[in-house]
């Protein structure tokens, strides 16, 4: 143990110390440690005089040996703890001597080698499984994303029921839980209520070849990862029941009592948790191979759930369903904790991260420019000017809503330029539709455009360092300055976020999806220095060259 902790400290690169790190924790969950650690613990309690506070440090070390199992239904502490001072159940004694005549009376020395014998087992471990109920939830039938299987209750219960119902590959085991599971026989009967709109969702989740200990909060931590994903898209949050249930090698381990399955509001937003309903199916789409492959690395979950806690700003979960509110600088605060997450993901530097952001958002608002001016005159108010349905011809012509976006074609904008100019229009509608045809023609406009984009955003990526400084070391900071970095805080944490997400689908580094937009800017500026235009350098895709609003 020596050994492995001078290595730690001596350890200086990253890769270095997380390889020292791995070794030294195997060397510190061995049983030998744990037993060494347990007697110190019982030599100290020895000493008269001692206190409950002197030998705290002590057993904190023997909890930090067991990880999950030092609580919960299968800790091996507790266990210990009743065999050393307590009455146990005889089927808990029999199951501890594992055969062997249980002595009677149980001596103190008895107590003793048995609570060490506890301590040092190897924690209970198999194939395990948990299930949990959601409310204010919905899903499709059947809805997998790689180790996480969504299950409309009102489809899955009875079919499970019926012998001749369509086979599903968690039949068997949502059968198991109905005649086990009180919870789950909660769901059943709020599903077959015909006075009751449940909205329910069973999740089963595959936690794979592991310790039991610990195994409902690590399935609810990647559920509630993968749902953080609708949740940033405008969805809802899935509502806990607080009901789950453990099978270990295909046997019920454990089960929760009951199930709050919520009751009928007043008012339901049903468009945010339908939908989180639709973006979910995407979600599962675009990462089931992946979760199926590896499991979402912490530095993902965790940056997932940091972005979902900082939109609670100004959230549909806090307008209409009582969500706690974060502050302006709270949310911040957690939007930079989410970029330092990702950049440990990446194994990239925060600046190096930073910097591509910064990239990306100059490409971000030199589109959303040419958009706003293509489409101004559609947007402004225009009342008395035009032709109402001369107006909408050209602006389905040139534009079509996908979901909640409007993808607009800029070519065919270019096309119909003329048309479009002689539309009768405001003179600031005239203005930015004329300097955004300049830019889409004009190789020259468009690069005095980017220019000054790129002035403007590297300012603004000053001024959310100063604020962000402010915001971690308690700074004084004003509500102006505050709030003039927050949509670009919110834009680049979401673009870092996304680019993670897409480093963990497609299994390419982060440098290496970095460097592909490296090479694309590149391009572009090798076709502008050779005259080409935006719109003779970008090619319609699918007939549509578009960009998204």
């Amino acid at each position: 143990m020596q050994a492995r902790t001078e290595e730690l400290l001596a350890a200086t690169s990253r890769d270095e110390i997380v390889d020292c790190a791995g070794r030294f924790f195997d060397l510190w969950q061995q049983p030998e440690s744990t037993s060494a650690a347990f007697r110190d613990l019982c030599q100290a309690t020895s000493v008269t005089g001692v206190t409950s506070w002197d030998v705290r440090p002590l057993s904190d070390i023997l909890a930090s040996q067991h990880g999950p199992s030092a609580v919960g239904p299968w800790s091996r502490l507790e266990n210990a703890a009743t065999a050393l001072d307590g009455e146990p159940h005889p089927l808990q004694l029999e199951a501890w001597f594992e055969g062997a005549p249980v002595p009677e009376p149980l001596t103190a020395f008895d107590r003793l080698r048995l609570a060490e014998r506890l301590i040092v087992a190897r924690p209970t471990s198999g194939e395990v499984v948990v299930w949990l109920a959601y409310h204010r939830a919905m899903v499709a039938t059947r809805t997998v994303a790689g180790p996480i299987t969504f299950l409309r209750p009102e489809w899955a219960i009875p079919n499970a029921r019926q012998k001749d119902g369509p086979p599903f590959p968690e039949r068997d085991e949502l059968l198991t839980l109905l005649r086990e599971s009180t919870w789950i026989k909660e769901v059943e009967k709020a599903v077959n209520d015909p006075e009751n709109e449940s909205m329910l969702v069973l999740a089963r989740v595959a936690m794979g070849n592991r310790e039991a200990a610990g195994a409902v909060d690590d399935a609810e931590r990647t559920i509630e990862a993968v749902l953080s994903i609708a949740v940033g898209a405008g969805g809802v949050s899935w509502q806990k029941s607080g009901s789950s249930a453990t099978l270990l090698d295909g046997r019920t381990a454990s089960n929760s009592m009951g199930a709050h399955l919520g009751s009928r509001p007043h008012f339901e937003d049903k468009y945010g948790i339908r939908a989180t309903h639709s973006v979910l199916a995407d979600v599962s789409e675009r990462l089931n191979a992946a979760m199926n492959d590896t499991p979402m690395p912490d530095y993902l979950v965790e940056a997932l759930l940091a972005l979902r806690e900082a939109g609670m700003a100004n959230h549909r979960d806090v307008h209409f369903y009582g969500a706690r509110a974060v502050t302006p600088r709270f949310s911040m605060a957690l939007q930079d904790h989410a970029m330092e997450l990702i950049a440990s993901f990446g194994s990239i530097g925060a600046a190096q991260l930073a910097t591509a952001l910064e990239k990306d958002e100059t490409d971000w608002v030199f589109m959303q420019r040419l958009l706003t001016g293509v489409m101004a005159p559609f947007d402004a108010s225009q009342d008395g000017l035009s032709d109402p349905g001369e107006r909408q011809v050209l602006e389905r012509t040139i534009s079509r809503f996908d979901g909640e976006s409007r993808v607009v074609s800029l070519h065919k904008a270019v096309d119909l330029r003329e048309e479009i100019l002689g539309l009768p229009m405001t003179a600031l509608a005239r203005a930015d539709l004329t300097a955004a045809m300049e830019v889409l023609s004009r190789p020259r406009k468009e690069a005095q455009l980017l220019g000054s984009i790129r002035d403007d955003v590297r300012r603004i990526r000053e001024r959310h360092r100063r604020v962000r400084n402010a915001v971690n070391h308690g700074n004084p900071l004003t509500t102006a300055a505050l709030e003039s970095v927050r949509g670009f805080a919110e834009r680049t944490s979401r673009a870092a976020l996304n680019m993670a997400l897409n480093s963990y689908a497609s299994k390419k580094s982060l440098p290496t999806l970095i460097d592909a937009g490296e090479s694309a800017r590149r391009a572009q500026e090798q076709g502008r220095t050779n005259g080409q235009s935006f719109i003779a350098r970008n090619p319609p895709v699918d007939g549509t060259n578009s960009g998204e609003r």
